[in-house]
């Protein structure tokens, strides 16, 4: 005897199958899964109906997958945002839809290695470059870092980092 349940699953009454419920009923799903695989499904196996019509219980439609890319394989379609790649290793990612219009890298490594800011990461400054920075802005470190086109924390970094003390 099959039914319909309240989540549009079909369900077989075999009380002595053993993934049946309290009830007595089984998933038409699951008896079908077994018998194409020809043994029972492990604890961490799940079904998925590959057209996504859960009526569909045919065996060519099911297909056998852990838990792990079950989930991952759902919560894909529940997904507003985009797939994007990324601008500078070319790695595909997901961003909500809020920040699709800011997203162009997938990591802060990939931010940290794009041009500008890789540029002034890997500026070699030396200690005679901050001290000549500094005397021309009387030891305001924040202008000083203005001229050598690096972040105020790197001249602080500098100079304790090289030792200049004339301005520090």
């Amino acid at each position: 005897m099959a039914r319909l349940n309240h989540n549009g699953y079909v369900e077989i009454y075999n009380p002595k199958h053993h993934r049946a419920r309290g009830n007595g009923y089984v998933f038409e799903h699951i008896i079908v899964a077994e018998e194409k695989l020809g043994r029972r499904l492990k604890p961490n196996e799940h079904v998925h109906h590959l057209n996504k019509n859960k009526k569909d219980n045919r065996p060519e439609n099911l297909e056998v997958v852990d838990i792990v890319e079950h989930t991952r394989l759902h919560a894909k379609e529940r997904r507003k945002g985009k797939y994007i790649s990324c601008e500078q290793c070319g790695k595909t990612f997901y961003r909500k839809p809020s920040h699709i219009k800011k997203a162009k890298y997938c990591s802060l490594k990939c931010v940290g290695l794009s041009s500008k800011i890789a540029e002034v990461n890997n500026k070699k400054i030396t200690k005679e470059q901050i001290e000549k920075a500094l005397k021309n802005n009387e030891g305001n470190k924040k202008k000083a870092a203005l001229e050598l086109g690096v972040h105020y924390s790197t001249v602080y970094k500098y100079i304790k980092k090289l030792g200049v003390k004339k301005y520090a």
